[in-house]
Protein backbone atom coordinates (compact mmCIF):
# COMPACT_ATOMS: atom_id res chain seq x y z
CA UNK A 1 0.00 0.00 0.00
CA UNK A 2 1.30 3.67 -1.08
CA UNK A 3 0.50 6.53 1.69
CA UNK A 4 -1.16 9.34 0.38
CA UNK A 5 1.03 12.02 0.81
CA UNK A 6 2.84 11.30 -2.98
CA UNK A 7 3.14 15.41 -4.12
CA UNK A 8 5.36 17.40 -6.04
CA UNK A 9 7.95 17.23 -3.56
CA UNK A 10 8.52 13.57 -3.89
CA UNK A 11 9.12 14.15 -7.56
CA UNK A 12 11.31 17.39 -7.31
CA UNK A 13 13.72 15.17 -4.62
CA UNK A 14 14.14 12.04 -6.88
CA UNK A 15 14.51 14.46 -9.91
CA UNK A 16 17.37 16.21 -8.15
CA UNK A 17 18.74 12.96 -6.89
CA UNK A 18 19.26 11.89 -10.97
CA UNK A 19 20.38 15.36 -11.69
CA UNK A 20 23.08 15.79 -9.19
CA UNK A 21 24.47 11.79 -8.58
CA UNK A 22 26.47 10.30 -5.54
CA UNK A 23 29.91 9.87 -6.86
CA UNK A 24 31.60 7.55 -4.28
CA UNK A 25 29.52 8.18 -1.36
CA UNK A 26 29.43 12.63 -2.57
CA UNK A 27 27.56 15.01 -4.32
CA UNK A 28 28.56 17.06 -5.96
CA UNK A 29 27.06 19.64 -8.57
CA UNK A 30 29.18 20.24 -11.97
CA UNK A 31 30.00 23.81 -13.46
CA UNK A 32 27.34 23.47 -15.22
CA UNK A 33 24.89 22.98 -12.31
CA UNK A 34 27.07 25.75 -10.49
CA UNK A 35 25.96 28.16 -13.10
CA UNK A 36 22.52 27.27 -13.15
CA UNK A 37 22.28 27.52 -9.06
CA UNK A 38 24.39 30.78 -9.45
CA UNK A 39 21.22 32.47 -12.01
CA UNK A 40 18.88 31.31 -9.22
CA UNK A 41 20.41 33.01 -7.11
CA UNK A 42 21.82 30.38 -5.12
CA UNK A 43 25.09 30.39 -4.29
CA UNK A 44 25.69 27.26 -2.59
CA UNK A 45 28.12 24.48 -3.91
CA UNK A 46 27.09 21.55 -1.28
CA UNK A 47 24.21 19.75 -2.97
CA UNK A 48 22.95 18.43 0.81
CA UNK A 49 22.61 22.01 1.67
CA UNK A 50 20.18 23.23 -0.79
CA UNK A 51 16.70 23.63 1.23
CA UNK A 52 13.16 22.11 -0.45
CA UNK A 53 12.41 25.12 -1.99
CA UNK A 54 15.80 25.58 -4.29
CA UNK A 55 16.07 22.03 -5.02
CA UNK A 56 12.63 22.52 -6.65
CA UNK A 57 13.47 25.56 -8.49
CA UNK A 58 16.70 23.89 -9.49
CA UNK A 59 15.50 20.38 -10.56
CA UNK A 60 12.50 22.92 -12.20
CA UNK A 61 15.12 24.72 -14.16
CA UNK A 62 16.84 21.70 -15.64
CA UNK A 63 13.59 20.66 -17.31
CA UNK A 64 13.16 22.60 -20.21
CA UNK A 65 10.09 22.02 -22.26
CA UNK A 66 11.62 22.79 -25.28
CA UNK A 67 15.12 20.96 -24.84
CA UNK A 68 12.72 17.69 -23.63
CA UNK A 69 13.42 14.51 -25.90
CA UNK A 70 11.62 11.21 -25.12
CA UNK A 71 13.41 8.23 -25.82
Amino acid sequence: GSSGSSGSTQTDKALYNRLVPLVNGVREFSEIQLSRLKKLGIHKTDPSTLTEEEVRKFARLNIDPATITWQ
